[in-house]
């Protein structure tokens, strides 16, 4: 089946719009009305802090049953081996260690969204790290819990009763933009943490990605960050920045480095210490990164704006 088929459903079943994540302001402008799975759908940059995200999207209960029946299918990982993508994980694992290693204090480790537990293994083959997962897949939980003996919690990293102050270190990877409420999310971290505990968070570098791809946008990403909007929101939280690594489209070292892992993307990397929160930490230049990102858009080419127009009539018209 092809991708636009799939999804056909939950466009069907309804979209919602929402306000911006990161400053609460209701005023956008599109930057994309399509995305790569070809079906039309709106990107956004908001005009008060230049957070970029799906607007409209699908409703909560839609991306629940998507991540449930049809995820696995459209990202290609349904025929991956768990003992094969942890491998591959491990090595993005020790490049975290090694990021992260010079400033943690404890040794209770959380991996949220640990898939095979790759990362966990890295950090647990490290040192004295006494490691845990959260992964909503049955069939990972089963094999690092089976195959690796670590403590796994099976299920949504919001549905999780985890101990507040019970974590020195917490890792999220290439995940908080498929999150439907990412601040919410960083604050629910900020609370597992312990005092001066750390937490690693990498992001797709949404301005840099776009140089590179035809179409930047999917809709199981609801949000596109970059340095700035991230850093703002991590410091409105109270999680102050210690040290940050930017990819670029220039760096292509970078670039080869991450394919072994099968991660694409240029990404931004932040390491994050518990502090108090300022929520008078300035709101990034929306001027700026609106124009990073529209320069990144022409820079391979992208999709013109009577390209993409077509392609959204079409859909229309076949799905009629």
């Amino acid at each position: 089946m092809r991708s636009r088929d799939l999804l056909k459903k939950y466009f069907a079943a309804g979209c919602e719009r929402v306000p911006c994540n990161l400053c609460g302001a209701d005023d956008t402008e599109v930057l994309l009305r399509y995305e790569f799975y070809d079906t039309p759908s709106e990107t956004v940059i908001c005009r008060r802090c230049g957070l970029m995200y799906l607007n409209p999207r699908w409703t909560e209960q839609s991306y629940q049953k998507f991540y449930e029946a049809d995820y696995r299918t459209l990202a290609g990982e349904e025929d991956d081996i768990p003992f094969e993508m942890m491998l591959r994980q491990r090595v993005h694992g020790a490049e975290i260690h090694q990021f992260c290693a010079p400033y943690i204090r404890g040794k209770r480790v959380l991996d949220i969204g640990c898939a095979a537990g790759g990362v966990l293994s890295a950090f647990a083959l490290a040192g004295d790290y006494k490691v845990c997962g959260v992964e909503p897949s049955q069939r990972h939980v089963e094999f690092v819990r089976s195959q690796l003996g670590y403590e796994v919690h099976e299920g949504l990293f919001g549905e999780m009763p985890l101990p507040r102050e019970s974590f020195d270190l917490v890792i999220l990877t290439q995940t908080l933009n498929h999150m439907l409420d990412p601040r919410g999310a960083m604050a629910a971290i900020r609370d597992l943490l312990t005092p001066g505990g750390m937490f690693f968070v990498e992001v797709q570098n949404f301005p840099e990605h776009a140089k590179r791809a035809r179409i930047p946008v999917q809709v199981d990403h609801t949000y596109y960050f970059c340095a700035e909007t991230l850093e703002c929101m991590a410091r409105r939280l109270g999680l102050e920045p210690v040290r940050t690594e930017v990819d670029t489209a220039a760096k292509m070292n970078q670039l080869h480095r991450y394919m072994r892992h099968r991660s694409a993307s240029l990404h931004v990397r932040m390491l994050l210490r518990k502090t108090a929160p300022d929520a008078s930490a300035p709101l990034p230049n929306y001027r700026s990164i609106r124009r990073q990102v529209r320069k990144a858009l022409l820079h391979k080419g992208g999709m013109t704006l009577r390209t993409m127009r077509h392609k959204t009539r079409m859909w229309f018209k076949n799905a009629a």
